[in-house]
This record gives structure tokens, sequence and C-alpha cells, in this order.
């Protein structure tokens, strides 16, 4: 699960400097897949088991700041399952899908987004403490806009500015 959530900020520094290129996208999606293919084994691994409360990573300025670590149990395996294979699924399609697009989206912008959005996925269901849980939720939340928003027409701004309002409400009621 380590190399899991360490998969996807290499992907997202490709994206990041990458460009705008077809190779780009395909190893930035490559990388997330791969990563992801970590998460599923390591999910597994644990759902399997049946193992409880296992440390997964001490992240020393996480530590220091919220005082939490990261834990994988019986639920959160099942959750991070779930959500790396779908990383793993919309990764293997992006690699094809998206250079079909290239005029429409900015890579760059595009892949450091979803870059953000799993490990905030990903963090979200393995927070054991409700700062972390929060703090990552925002990070899902905000990337997700830019990712609604990814082909800049005036209805999908739309719907991100009301996704934006929507999520920010739930975290208040939260």
């Amino acid at each position: 699960t380590k190399a899991a959530r360490r998969g996807s900020t290499p992907g997202g520094v490709v994206a990041l400097f990458g460009g705008n290129k077809k190779t780009s996208n395909t190893w930035t999606q490559s990388i997330f897949a791969l990563s992801s293919l970590c998460g599923i084994l390591s999910a597994g691994a644990a759902l399997f088991q049946f193992t409880t409360n296992t440390t997964i990573g001490t992240n020393i300025f996480l530590t220091t700041i919220f005082g939490s670590n990261f834990f994988l149990d019986g639920w959160a395996s099942l959750f991070f399952l779930i959500i790396n294979l779908g990383v793993l699924l919309a990764s293997l399609f992006a690699i094809n899908y998206l250079p079909k697009y290239s005029t429409e989206y900015s890579f760059p912008t595009l892949n450091v987004a979803s870059a953000l959005f799993i490990v905030g996925m990903q963090a979200v269901v393995l927070s054991a403490s409700v700062l972390t849980f929060l703090l990552f939720w925002e990070i899902m939340s905000v990337a997700s806009y830019f990712l609604v928003i990814a082909d800049r027409e005036d209805a999908s701004i739309k719907a991100g500015f009301f996704y934006f309002v929507v999520t920010h409400l739930g975290v208040a009621c939260l």
C-alpha cells in the first residue's frame, strides 16, 4: 500500500513535466496502473490474511503534524481494493482513449489532477484520524473539481462549480 500511494506521485511528476504528448500520457497512465496493481495486491493480502489495524507506513510529517498513521483494516482494505481496481481499469483505458482528445484536454493538468485525486481517494480510506481524513477528502474534492472542468466547456464549468459547492457543504456537515 505504501508503494501504491507513492506510485501516484511519480505519475503526477511525469505528467507535470511531460507536456501534452502521447508518450507522456502513456507513461503517466502506466505508472498509475502499476501503482494501482500494487494497491490491489496489498489490499488483497490484507483481506485474505484477515489482519486488523495494520500500520502501513509512518510519515514523519503527518505523524508530527496530525499525530496519525495510516491503517489498513478489513473495511479499509476492501475499499482500497475497489479504489485501486477502478484506477487500474481507468488508467488502462486512458492510455488509448486520451490521445484522441489532445486538443481538448491539457494532459499535464488532467494527469496531475488525476494523481492528486488518486492519492486523495487512497488516503481517505486509510486515514486513522479525523484530521487526516478531512485533509485528504479536501485534496480529493479539489482535484476532482479540476477533472470535471478539464474540457473547459461552459456546461462543465457550471457543473464543476456546483460540484465544488456541494462537496464543501458536505464537508461542513461532517
